[in-house]
């Protein structure tokens, strides 16, 4: 079983990543995720400003992320943290300012910090479906809306 450094690290070289939730009216929604990246025990994800619409207007903020290469892939779920506390904007536009730096501009992608609550293995095999066994994140206790 692989511990918690070499999974975060296998899912940020993930090249295949969508993000899957309950719309208002209780409809499955898939988005594609653009850019992503475990930052201490939270996830960012960059997403597209007209797929982001509908991401922050959620009745149901659990959301499930599910990244893969291959075969073998985890499924990440947990909720978007409120992007008015200063600390998480600061992350958001060091990262941003990264991936321009390596691709250009981005202002039609959106970024948000996500919290990882839980992680699933996704890769066909005895472990499918099972939870990872481990501590994921700090802020697991923090209410959410």
């Amino acid at each position: 079983m692989e511990g918690k450094t070499e999974i975060f690290n296998y899912i940020n070289s993930c090249d295949k990543c969508f993000a899957a939730f309950l719309d208002d009216t209780n409809h499955p929604e898939v988005l594609f995720i653009k850019y992503k990246k475990i930052y201490k025990d939270g996830l960012i994800l960059g997403i597209s400003q007209k797929d982001s619409k509908c991401f922050h207007i959620l009745s149901n903020n659990n959301i499930a992320v599910t990244a893969w290469n291959n075969i073998k892939g985890y499924q990440l779920k947990g909720y978007p943290l409120s992007e008015g506390q200063e600390n998480h904007k600061k992350v958001l536009e060091n990262y941003k300012q990264h991936l321009e730096d390596i691709h250009g501009n981005l202002s039609t992608i959106q970024f948000v910090l996500y919290n990882i609550k839980e992680i699933y293995y996704v890769t066909p095999g005895v472990l499918a479906g099972k939870l990872v066994e481990m501590e994921v994140s700090p802020h697991h206790n923090q209410k959410h809306s």
